[in-house]
């Protein structure tokens, strides 16, 4: 005699369970937030004391920036309570909207790979890992390999193969393993002619993946990959010009003047000057504007059937990353 299941206990029985390699991945991108998570814990007290150091050299701030802070009405505590401020958002930012892609879309490469550059991208900027290598030498390497495996590998994988997850060509592939293979070896070889390679690589990169992205577009989508890409392709169009334009504008104005009259332009402008001044900097302020361009993408994984939103949550995201530079 055959019993008849009621609705709740049917839907239940009848609910597909998800694979296996879905669960794995899951637990993995856990795994790696947790850890990259660990590291900020660990090293927001060292980098909040380093940010008070004054010296000539090697410190957070030279004698130099103190005056100048000093000029413009602010003091040490305030420019370190700041940034870490600024710093714990922009954690708090990447690591939620990660958690959301990859609880949103699971078992799918692509979007893991997206959630992981931003999860090593929050570790990457700021002082929090700087100051923990300094503090605990030993820990250096082992910090850079698991930066560099979120942004790196997953999430230069994601980037490059965005949206269905396939190279469609073989240069393509080749860019891929050789990045990955100088970012790998950049970690243990620091000669000033491998540090200028990774450098032209880092600044090569955003060119590069702009060309790939576009490449993609014409030759190997289809029309519905296409309508997710080309906002990809739209924004990295605006971020080059931007960041070339942004790169002057520090160049021209000394950190320590007074050229600009006193206001919040100036010492908004000063702060990040002196944010980009310290060590790696100029990565720093580079993967700063790559971040921006990751989470102003993130929403195209939350509006699969609602283009709209993808433009809305695009120019939100888009907006918030100005605000922040």
């Amino acid at each position: 005699m055959a019993v008849a299941l009621d609705t709740p206990t049917q839907e239940i029985f009848n609910t597909p369970s998800r694979p296996r390699t879905a669960w794995l991945m899951m637990l993995g991108f856990l795994v790696y937030t947790l850890l990259i998570l660990v590291g900020h814990f660990v090293g927001f007290p060292l980098g909040y004391a380093y940010l008070h150091t004054v010296c000539p050299s090697g410190c957070s701030l030279t004698p130099e920036n103190v005056h100048a802070l000093e000029q413009s009405g602010l003091s040490i505590a305030f420019y370190a309570n700041l940034y870490m401020v600024i710093q714990v958002l922009y954690i708090l930012v990447s690591v939620g909207i990660a958690l959301l892609i990859v609880f949103k879309k699971p078992g799918q490469w692509v979007p893991l790979g997206l959630s992981c550059f931003l999860v090593g991208f929050s570790a990457f900027e700021g002082i929090d890992y700087p100051a923990l290598a300094i503090a605990y030498p030993v820990l250096n390497v082992p910090a850079q390999l698991l930066i560099g495996l979120g942004m790196g590998v997953l999430g230069m994988y994601a980037l490059l193969t965005f949206p269905n997850g396939k190279f469609g060509s073989r240069w393509v592939l080749g860019y891929y393993l050789v990045n990955a293979v100088e970012g790998f070896l950049a970690v243990f070889i620091t000669t000033p002619v491998f540090v200028l390679i990774n450098t032209v690589f880092g600044l090569t990169s955003f060119p590069t993946i702009l060309g790939i992205l576009i490449y993609r577009y014409r030759r190997l989508l289809n029309a519905r990959e296409r309508a997710a890409i080309k906002w990809m392709i739209v924004s990295f169009s605006v971020f080059i010009p931007t960041l070339v334009l942004f790169y002057i504008l520090l160049a021209v104005t000394p950190a320590d003047s007074l050229i600009v009259p006193p206001g919040q332009y100036q010492r908004l402008l000063w702060l990040w000057h002196q944010y980009c001044g310290l060590p790696d900097g100029g990565h720093v302020c580079q993967c700063l504007r790559y971040r921006c361009v990751c989470q102003a993408h993130a929403g195209l994984y939350l509006a699969d059937r609602h283009p709209g939103r993808v433009v809305w949550r695009d120019g939100l995201w888009f907006a918030v990353c100005l605000r922040d530079l």
